[in-house]
């Protein structure tokens, strides 16, 4: 798969969200995630498709998580559940793929890992496909903007 992506500036390389431990509690209050693709794209046609990988560092007994990433133009790129896709590390084999919580975003489905994952871990890659009105002079922001994680889909934070 090729992506036609271009750098938007040198600090768009990665980028890190950190979540606090006032708005992510529990044992996983000092996980940190990482997205690597730029956030601000460009150079990007119609059909073309980004994939956007999702790490995590620091886990504490994680067995199920799911992330939300939100794109902006929110007709940038096909934010369906037939053109968006999540495909978790195969260390977690299970991913009932993406949802669309609203127009401009995309969720993963619950992925369930088979035992509890510590540490760091790629957890999986959105693949996202430009919309008919995405040209190589748009430029779209990709955001997370919400990571649930914990040891079960009732004890997520």
């Amino acid at each position: 798969m090729q992506n036609c992506v271009r750098k938007a500036s040198l600090l768009a390389i990665a980028v890190l969200l950190t979540l606090s431990g006032s708005a992510f509690a529990g044992d996983n209050a000092g996980a940190t995630f990482s997205i690597t693709t730029p956030i601000e794209i460009s150079g990007v046609g119609p059909g073309a498709t980004v994939d956007v990988a999702i790490s995590a560092a620091g886990m504490v007994g994680v067995k199920q998580f799911d992330v939300t990433l939100e794109v902006s133009p929110a007709d940038a790129f096909l934010l369906t559940t037939t053109d968006a896709s999540f495909a978790a590390n195969s260390a977690f084999p299970i991913s009932p793929g993406v949802e669309v919580p609203a127009a401009n975003q995309v969720k993963s489905g619950a992925a369930s890992f088979g035992a509890a994952a510590n540490g760091d871990a790629a957890l999986g890659t959105f693949t996202l496909k430009a919309s008919s009105t995405m040209t190589t002079a748009t430029m779209a922001t990709i955001t997370v903007v919400r990571v649930s994680l914990g040891p079960s889909s009732s004890a997520r934070d």
